[in-house]
This record gives C-alpha cells, sequence and structure tokens, in this order.
C-alpha cells in the first residue's frame, strides 16, 4: 500500500482528494488503521547535509579547528551564525560581575549554545540555541534553508565554493 496524505479537518482525517479512490479500493467502512508520520524531506538530502558538514569540519583552518570539538558542535555554531537559533529572554541581573559569573557558569553547561554578556549593557546576558533539524523539529522548506545557509557559511570559512564542498560531500557520502 502506498503512503495516504490526509488533511485535518477538525475533528477527523481525511484523504486528499486524489486518494479518496485507493481508500475506497483499499478500506472497508468502519476498518481500522493506523495513521503514521511522513515527512517529506528526503533522506538522501538530509545525509549530504552531514557528509557535507563533516568535510567542512574536517577541512577548517587551525584556528577554528581548536573552537569545535566534533562536527556537531560546528552545525550548532552555524546555525546559531546564520541565524537559525532561538533567543532566549534575556538575564538581567544587578551587578556586571554576576553576569559575567553567570554567563561563564551557562556557557560551561551548554558549551554549544551561544553565551554572553550584552556590550550594550553589560548587566544582560545574551543565550542563544541552535534550532532542532531533526524532521519532527523543522519542516522540508525551513530544513532546505537552514542547510542552504549553514553550507555558504562552511564553505566560506573553509574557503572553497558551495560547489566545490557539496562534490566533496558526495564523495564522502
Amino acid at each position: 500500500m502506498r503512503a495516504i496524505r490526509y488533511r485535518w479537518i477538525g475533528d477527523a482525517w481525511e484523504p486528499l482528494p486524489q486518494f479518496m479512490l485507493m481508500c475506497a479500493q483499499e478500506f472497508a467502512p468502519g476498518e481500522e488503521a493506523w495513521l503514521d508520520a511522513h515527512f517529506d524531506r528526503s533522506l538522501q538530502s538530509h545525509s549530504h547535509y552531514f557528509a557535507a558538514l563533516n568535510t567542512a569540519w574536517a577541512n577548517l583552518p587551525e584556528e577554528l579547528a581548536q573552537r569545535f570539538p566534533n562536527p556537531t558542535s560546528f552545525r550548532k555554531w552555524l546555525l546559531i551564525e546564520t541565524g537559525w537559533c532561538i533567543e532566549m529572554e534575556p538575564y538581567v541581573l544587578t551587578k556586571i560581575e554576576a553576569a559575567l559569573r553567570l554567563a561563564h557558569e551557562l556557557t560551561r553547561q551548554y558549551p554549544d549554545d551561544r553565551i554572553y554578556v550584552n556590550p550594550d549593557d553589560p548587566r544582560q546576558v545574551i543565550w542563544k540555541q541552535a534550532k532542532s533539524q531533526s524532521m519532527r523539529a523543522m519542516g522540508k522548506k525551513d530544513f532546505q534553508q537552514s542547510k542552504q545557509d549553514v553550507l555558504d557559511k562552511a564553505a566560506e570559512l573553509i574557503r572553497v565554493s558551495r560547489e566545490e564542498l557539496d562534490s566533496n560531500a558526495g564523495k564522502a557520502a
């Protein structure tokens, strides 16, 4: 049986018109079946993305390589850098020293997040967290755009064209 696409109509799931005939042939009235999640994002695109990121991470200039201990850390930094992040409500403390201590402690606990003292108001601690790119958290359109933004930035950091990064990732995938 092929996957069937449904639309929620407020109190039930209804097959889209192009799937009605197939449902009529496949199911008897009153029959029960599982409705399972299907994601429009291709596994090939997902795999290529991570292969390209691993390639970029492995080819970082030495001054940057020390900053990112693994490809996940690198990916999260790129997501934040390109705006694919959640910015928490700033912590506002009464003393600059307290803000510095808090920023240091949060950075220690959450090393892949971007946590810093606001240069315009050093009593504020800013906390940015990379958005999840899991299939459940990010749809196809946002994933494709975030993938493009992240890989463009990664190619820029290792000083290659995006096409060259994609080509090298294709060999690794």
